[in-house]
């Protein structure tokens, strides 16, 4: 289990959102037949023959932007053609594993060099103005990856337990963030740092303090990259996590009832892969998780083991899940389904993507996003995943 390394592995955007904030596969998929506006260079130790590739991660797939191999002596020079400023990765072997995330901008001339072993977590950056800045980063990061493995691997706790202790040991890391953040709202590394502030396994252990470096970067970012999608995305981001941190302390005011404790939720009535109209109605007598998701959607793709877990251990007991996709292609649909061992039977879309009915009705701004009922149809709860999720569930099932 390496779950807080892939979170923060995983990029700015915890959540997926639209289309057009992302730019288009057409787009990003020209790039490497454009002339060159980024180059890394470096040496990496023991690493003879290594393929580095400079890649961009879309929700419609991962764009190669720039390859090179390594040489006898771990000397690499590596040129690409990025769409503008972003989080880009350098990826080695192909390995899905070995990618380290670079906050990078056009003309950037960065250099690398480290020990192939560690490359990924212990990089060494020259070159820009967010290097050295970058390069602290990972060493607090790669510090906290050596201490959490014991306790991932300690079967004396229980899961709750160890998340508990590793919030608590990544607190360096989140410290580290905040002052960097707070020091250079505007700095592109931000965009990495940030990762690490972002309640992405629930607002149970999340440190309120992270919000002030969150919203001066969000205003830094929409004046400073106000033609980039980061620049709206960072605005998005904090509002999101703000309303959802107030939204959270009602839940816990209330004793684990939802602000919406009561309202019923609306109805969705839409087509199943085989065309036949399924309604959320028809699960009245269960607890349902309604779950917005897509086949394109990384974060929600991730979750969805632990929503297969929650749906064995409790199905029998009365617990439904109500899939709604926001996907286009219905055979990425289909195999997304299959692929993700997604075994209810309730998977319904209308095949509109940002343009599905399901976005206004819900107030949707971004995926993966859940609501939890109750046998009356009644939310209960909005956005739980994780070990939130499985919290509130072993608590109504006990």
């Amino acid at each position: 289990m390496k779950y807080f390394l892939v979170i923060l592995l995983t990029g700015f955007l915890l959540s997926c959102s639209s289309d057009k904030e992302q730019g288009s596969a057409e787009t990003n998929n020209t790039l490497k037949n454009q002339k060159a506006n980024v180059w890394v260079n470096g040496t990496i130790r023991n690493a003879h023959s290594v393929n580095i590739r400079l890649i961009a991660s879309l929700q419609q797939g991962i764009v190669t932007l720039g390859e090179t191999t390594t040489d006898e002596k771990g000397n690499f020079k590596l040129e690409g053609a990025i769409n503008g400023f972003g989080i880009y990765q350098l990826q080695f072997d192909n390995s899905q594993s070995k990618v380290l995330p670079l906050p990078l901008n056009i003309n950037d001339k960065l250099n690398i060099s480290g020990e192939y072993a560690t490359i990924e977590r212990l990089p060494e950056l020259s070159g820009t103005d967010w290097a050295a800045t970058v390069t602290e980063f990972f060493v607090h990061f790669n510090d906290f990856a050596k201490i959490q493995e014991p306790v991932v691997a300690d079967n004396s706790l229980t899961n709750e337990q160890k998340m508990e202790k590793l919030f608590q040991l990544r607190k360096p890391l989140d410290e580290f963030a905040r002052k960097a953040i707070t020091k250079n709202p505007s700095s592109e590394a931000n965009i990495l740092f940030s990762t690490t502030l972002t309640p992405a396994m629930g607002y149970q252990y999340w440190d309120s303090t992270n919000l002030a470096p969150l919203r001066l970067m969000a205003e830094a970012y929409q004046k400073t990259y106000a033609d980039s999608p980061f620049g709206a995305s960072a605005a998005r981001q904090y509002t999101q996590i703000a309303k959802g941190f107030e939204e959270y302390k009602e839940f816990a005011k209330n004793g684990g009832g939802a602000k919406t404790s009561g309202e019923k939720a609306p109805e969705i009535a839409l087509p199943n892969p085989g065309g036949k109209i399924m309604r959320l109605s028809e699960l009245r007598g269960k607890y349902v998780l309604v779950d917005f998701w897509a086949s394109w959607c990384g974060p929600c793709r991730k979750e969805n083991p632990n929503v297969v877990k929650m749906y064995d251990k409790y199905h029998a007991k009365g617990f439904e899940i109500f899939s709604v996709s926001l996907d286009k292609d219905p055979e990425s649909w289909k195999r997304a389904i299959a692929s993700d061992n997604l075994k209810w039977q309730y998977h319904v879309s209308d095949l509109k993507q940002w343009d599905s009915s399901v976005i206004p009705l819900y107030g949707i701004e971004s995926i993966p996003f859940t609501i939890l009922l109750n046998p009356k149809g009644e939310i209960l709860a909005v956005n739980l995943r994780g070990a939130q999720l499985e919290q509130k569930l072993s608590e109504i099932f006990k």
